[in-house]
């Protein structure tokens, strides 16, 4: 089952709202995006870590709402929970 914004909702523990749900739908669409640039061709809506990983992203996008100069940053974006769940996907570009 692919994830969808009331999974997120639900990760998130917020409640049924319109606006909400418009801005989780984004939220969850930019995890997603995240976990797929990440991953590559190996990106499978239906894998159970990956899916995870977006519900990671998620949390972090919506505990991370701004950047300010206190915001770590790192050689790919992505917080170090979700690249080590992500790593068995990823494939480098230069081998």
């Amino acid at each position: 089952m692919v994830l969808t914004v009331n999974d997120v909702a639900r990760h998130l523990r917020y409640d049924d709202d319109d606006i909400i749900n418009a801005d989780l739908q984004h939220v969850l669409d930019s995890a997603e995006q995240a976990v797929k640039d990440h991953v590559s061709t190996k990106f499978d809506a239906e894998n159970k870590i990956q899916q995870r990983a977006i519900l990671m992203m998620c949390g972090y996008f919506d505990e991370t709402r701004g950047v300010n100069k206190d915001t770590v940053s790192n050689d790919g974006f992505l917080p170090q929970p979700v690249k080590d769940l992500l790593s068995p996907y990823y494939l480098p570009l230069v081998v």
